[in-house]
């Protein structure tokens, strides 16, 4: 049996433009996952949400529903990004609330949905705009939204991604 190395390589790709304390939480959910911690990676991503709705105006200290109904009352979670949000929130809240550890393949979906997440929300979205030049940004998020199913189709059963409505 071959060994181990701790910590493997960070999962997930890198964000460009994320604000400090979000840009901190991302990493510190890659770096989780790369030393197998998965439980701790989906509550990381998890407390993102709670980061982005502060950065984006919300007042620290409230609920956690607070925050999800700020970000949405706002605009920062469009239709397309609810199914995101709805996962990242639940796979928090699992990992949480059951004594299971999640697989590693549900973390990474997590994070790759945060990923895009804290990419689109802060207006920042940098993986399809350059590659369709004069797409403008409603257009990016709706591309977004399929890439990034397409990506993580193998990291959930088929009926939770039925469910996903992305």
């Amino acid at each position: 049996m071959a060994e181990k190395l701790f910590p493997g390589a960070a999962f997930g790709p890198t964000i460009q433009g994320l604000p400090v304390e979000v840009e901190q939480a991302y990493m510190e959910a890659r770096d989780c996952l790369s030393a197998s911690a998965t439980t701790a990676a989906e509550l990381l991503c998890r407390k993102i949400l709670m980061h982005v709705a502060v950065d984006k105006g919300a007042t620290e200290g409230q609920s956690f529903a607070f925050y999800i109904d700020y970000l949405e009352k706002e605009g920062y979670v469009t239709p397309p990004m609810r199914g995101w949000v709805k996962l990242i929130k639940d796979h928090g809240n699992e990992s949480t609330h059951k004594l299971p550890e999640p697989e590693r393949k549900r973390a990474e979906g997590t994070i790759l949905f945060t990923a895009s997440f804290c990419a689109a929300s802060t207006r920042r979205v940098i993986w399809q705009i350059s590659l369709h030049p004069g797409r403008n940004e409603k257009d990016a998020l709706r591309i977004n939204a399929a890439v990034f199913r397409r990506r993580v189709i193998d990291c959930f059963s088929f009926e939770k991604q039925k469910s996903l409505r992305i």
